[in-house]
């Protein structure tokens, strides 16, 4: 889905739109669209096959890295999280140092 290496200012705003958007109460929930957890999970997936992802979250500032663990939390405590969602977040967190 990205390519093999990705700036991590670019990661970073990825990860601040997903957050930015599941703030947003949206009503019209298509049944046929992926969940927003599984479409949050479905991109942090993507990202973490980036190459040095380690040293791109070593580039993170404070706010980015805040934005990461915010976004990890949401999902956490999502009214939609199924159990396969769950098992990927747990990898995922560990990739992105938070396990």
């Amino acid at each position: 889905m990205f390519k093999p290496d990705i700036d991590s200012d670019l990661m970073a705003e990825i990860v601040e739109v997903l957050v930015a958007s599941w703030r947003q109460k949206g009503t019209d929930v298509n049944p046929e669209e992926p969940t927003r957890t599984t479409f949050a999970l479905a991109m942090l997936d993507a990202l973490s096959q980036t190459a040095r992802l380690a040293l791109i979250l070593d580039f993170f500032e404070a706010h980015q890295s805040k934005n990461v663990r915010e976004l990890f939390m949401l999902m956490e405590t999502g009214d939609d999280l199924s159990k396969e969602d769950a098992e990927v977040l747990v990898n995922l967190k560990q990739m992105f140092r938070l396990g």
